[in-house]
This record gives C-alpha cells, sequence and structure tokens, in this order.
C-alpha cells in the first residue's frame, strides 16, 4: 500500500503559499474503512481502542484546520497535512495527541490500514514508537490568547534612539539571519526559550507602554536594514530577540491556513499583536506558540 494521504504543503519557510483543489482523499479502499471498536462485556457499550505505542515527537507540532491536519516539522523546516480520516486515527492511536476528542459515530480504519498509516508517519519523523518526550513549546491555540488589539492603541510616548538600541537591533537581526541560514525553526525555537531562561528577570506583569517604546525603536531601525514585506518569519525572529534584551515578554507565533494555503509568523504580548494588526493574524490557525 502507497504511503497514506500525506501531503508535502510547502518545504519554504514562512511565508509559503500553495492552492489547494481539495484536501487529501483517505486512504485505501471502501473495503479498508471498517469500524474498529471492541464492546464492553455485559453493557453493550462501545469504545475504540487507543494504542499508546506512538508519540508526537518534541520537534513536531499540529493543529486541526478544516479537513485534516498540519503537521509542522521544526527540525526539517516544512509542512505536512493528513485528511480528517486520518486525524481520527491519530487521535486514537497517539497518546499525547494534543485534541483527544473522538467522534464515535465515524468509521474508522481497520486496524491493518491504521497501522500502516501511523507506521508510514514513524518513517516520515513524524511520529515515533519511544515513550513521551519532553515538549517544551505549546502547540495549537491552547493557552493563547486572540490577538485583538495593535499596538496604536497603546498609549506612550516615544523615546529617542540610543546607543545601546542600535546595537542590540543590530544584534536580533544577525542571530535571525544566522539561525535561518544555518539551523532549523527547532534550533531557533530552543534558542528563544534558552535565552528566556538564562537572560534575566522578565517584566511581569507585562507592560504595555515598555513594550510600545521598544517595538517603536525597533520599527524605526528596521527600514536601515530589512523590508518587512514577505520577511515575517526574520522579522518575528528578530522582534522577539530584541524584545528579549529589555527583558519584555513575548510570544513567538506560527499559524496556517489551508484555501488558500499560506503560513505566516507573527509576535503577540497577550491580546496585543506586535508585528502586524489583529486583520493580519485572523485567518491563520496557530500551530506553535513560543514563549520569549
Amino acid at each position: 500500500m502507497d504511503m497514506p494521504s500525506l501531503f508535502n504543503i510547502s518545504r519554504s519557510t514562512c511565508p509559503a503559499t500553495l492552492d489547494l483543489d481539495e484536501w487529501p482523499k483517505p486512504v485505501g479502499s471502501s473495503n479498508d474503512r471498517a469500524p474498529n471498536v471492541t464492546r464492553r462485556p455485559g453493557d453493550g457499550t462501545t469504545r475504540f481502542e487507543r494504542l499508546p505505542t506512538y508519540w508526537l515527537p518534541a520537534h513536531v507540532y499540529t493543529c486541526h484546520v478544516p479537513g485534516g491536519t498540519v503537521f509542522l516539522d521544526l527540525r526539517r523546516n516544512r509542512y505536512l497535512g493528513v485528511g480528517e480520516a486520518e486525524t481520527q486515527t491519530l487521535q486514537r492511536h497517539v497518546a499525547n495527541w494534543q485534541d483527544a476528542t473522538l467522534d464515535l459515530e465515524r468509521d474508522s480504519f481497520n486496524e491493518s490500514t491504521a497501522r500502516h498509516i501511523l507506521d508510514a508517519l514513524v518513517e516520515s519523523a513524524l511520529l515515533q514508537t519511544e515513550s513521551e518526550c519532553s515538549r517544551i513549546f505549546s502547540s495549537t491555540s491552547t493557552g493563547l490568547q486572540e490577538a485583538r488589539h495593535g499596538l496604536e492603541t497603546v498609549r506612550a510616548s516615544h523615546r529617542s534612539i540610543r546607543a545601546p538600541d542600535l546595537w542590540r537591533f543590530l544584534r536580533s537581526c544577525l542571530w535571525a539571519h544566522c539561525i535561518l541560514r544555518t539551523s532549523s525553526l527547532y534550533d531557533a525555537a530552543h534558542a528563544i526559550e534558552d535565552f528566556r531562561q538564562t537572560g534575566g528577570s522578565i517584566l511581569s506583569p507585562a507592560d504595555p507602554a515598555q513594550t510600545y517604546r521598544c517595538v517603536q525603536i525597533f520599527r524605526r531601525l528596521r527600514p536601515y536594514v530589512f523590508a518587512a514585506q514577505d520577511r515575517c518569519l526574520f522579522q518575528a525572529l528578530a522582534l522577539v530577540r530584541f524584545l528579549q534584551y529589555y527583558q519584555t515578554p513575548a510570544t513567538w507565533i506560527i499559524g496556517v491556513r489551508v484555501r488558500p494555503w499560506a503560513a505566516h509568523s507573527w509576535v503577540q504580548q497577550d491580546e496585543l499583536i506586535l508585528d502586524g494588526t489583529p486583520e493580519s493574524v485572523r485567518e491563520y490557525i496557530p500551530i506553535l506558540a513560543v514563549e520569549a
């Protein structure tokens, strides 16, 4: 049997575009689709078997989208997807799957087909059979507030740019450039986490006025180094590192949409989006969130 309806959406980093005429079809013929259920003796109730032998690796994050599930492989910097039927199988057999809500009325693949799907995903390094690993970063929108406000809603005074500001800005841009040229998104996420752990105290709760001043300095220096258009990933990483130099909390986010396909990266602080507008991210479903 061929590979399940796993498709490579994009091998490029954000932003990426690809029109999808239709979501992948389920694997196998109609003869493959039989309920994979067991019955409890005595009470007649039905339950689906859940085999806790498959796990999402530490470098793979997912989100549910209309028609299926999108995988983000942080080590290979690529997005992949499966259809709704495969998603049902994953919900039943992946022990640390984020969304464990099952549609018990739907038919499942039989055990042989389900194992083929799961083993094929293991071969693609999107699943593993070892025990659960530590997952440092957040997947999907769990605990993530919706971006409701732009930076223009914050009332704060500007301040002049000083030599340390310029030095931190250049260091942030150089770091973002090097991490994207020589490393993976997994390394970038860990670098942000490591800096957060060792970079000193973080302002808590967040001070919107301090955030406003830092972002305004970043925006005023940005045109001298790079253009923001079509460079959402570079800008988000540089901005996150710049804010970390000022102990200003923020969250680096990657989100996806499927029709038309696109991936986008941005920075938030609670409900405040720091490098865009709420409208610019509203259509995207978060697949990764890294606290800085």
